[in-house]
């Protein structure tokens, strides 16, 4: 089923030729998978009239697709507002195609940042990028659909390679022609994550400026290490750089993350309680913070049950403060109040 959903009739309107030819291929030993375009509506379930000889509106098309077992959804886009057939797809991994280009051009997603298919995925509910309509819209070719998932979302190469795994994995190849599929698409994949590493690491970047904002923890134990996140702009000059944490005169090495966000893990073991100056050394260049980081003798952690004070001490005991002690000297203290 293609078109304006709004505008044709239902997947309940066919229902019967549908279920007849289902049964029809399973009684038959065949092969009769449904792929139903399904969702591509922007109205609310009340608002939207059925037409002439549908029982039904457009809106309860997703939930008929899924009643004849469908494998994919196309677009499903008012799958955000039903809750109830969500949990249903995330948990039987049905797959979303997903049409960034043409839900725009059409007036269905305004701004991509706000697209539901986003939610789709970080929610675990698997999705396929398509161009529905490519040759409408000028192009053949899926980078398009690519581009703007990926500068939209804010996504990642692992998002990117778990798009393309899908695209494979939700496919209606037969599984010995996936299995060939996947051979190729990971010798592909591993060409362009070594070429793209290439160019990443020999890029220059003259005009672009490291600065750190924060830090985060900005305090921890002075006898064991733990990971300070560094938040800031400019990482990319990092990329591919050794990086060295300098705690003090203490060093470590330090971990890119991303643009945003470098880790660096702090000395295990350092001869006193103090409080430190943090820099970053990338390729004999320093880059002063402007912040502070203290090393302490204990930690307080406060669960439900109990009040508990993890002392760093060369005997390492833990100092359990009973939480029924807590509550008396509470109520002593309300008490010479009122």
């Amino acid at each position: 089923m293609v078109g304006e959903e709004d505008q044709g009739h239902t997947i309940l309107f066919h229902i019967d030729s549908l279920t007849n030819a289902f049964n029809y291929s399973k009684t038959t030993n065949g092969s009769f998978d449904l792929f139903f375009h399904a969702g591509e509506t922007n109205w609310p379930e009340n608002h939207l009239l059925s037409n002439y000889g549908d029982g039904v509106s457009t809106f309860e098309n997703i939930y008929d697709a899924l009643v004849l077992r469908t494998r994919r959804i196309g677009h499903g886009l008012s799958l955000a507002k039903r809750p109830d057939m969500y949990e249903y797809i995330r948990e039987r991994q049905i797959a979303i195609e997903v049409c960034p280009a043409s839900n725009q051009i059409i007036g269905y997603v305004a701004d991509l940042r706000n697209h539901p298919g986003i939610v789709y995925h970080r929610s675990g509910i698997p999705i396929v990028l398509s161009g529905d309509d490519p040759g409408s819209f000028g192009y053949n070719q899926l980078t398009v659909d690519f581009y703007l998932a990926t500068m939209a979302w804010g996504l990642n190469l692992a998002d990117l390679k778990q798009f393309a795994w899908n695209s494979i994995q939700y496919s209606s190849l037969p599984d010995n022609r996936k299995k060939e599929g996947f051979e190729k698409w990971k010798n592909q994949w591993n060409l362009f994550i070594d070429s793209s590493y290439r160019l990443a690491c020999n890029q220059i970047l003259p005009n672009v400026i490291m600065n750190i904002s924060n830090i985060l923890p900005t305090y921890g134990p002075y006898d064991q290490s733990i990971n300070v996140t560094l938040f800031g702009s400019g990482f990319e000059k990092a990329i591919c750089k050794n990086i060295i944490c300098k705690f003090g005169e203490k060093e470590t090495n330090g971990i890119f993350i991303d643009l945003n966000e470098i880790i660096c893990p702090t000395p295990s073991k350092n001869t006193d309680l103090s409080i430190v100056p943090i820099s970053i050394v990338i390729n004999n260049e320093i880059l002063e913070t402007g912040l502070n980081y203290k090393f302490v003798s204990s930690l307080l952690v406060i669960d439900d049950e109990t009040l508990t004070t993890i002392t760093s001490s060369k005997s390492d005991k833990f100092v359990i403060v009973n939480q029924k002690l807590i509550v008396a000297l509470l109520i002593l203290l309300l008490a010479l109040i009122m």
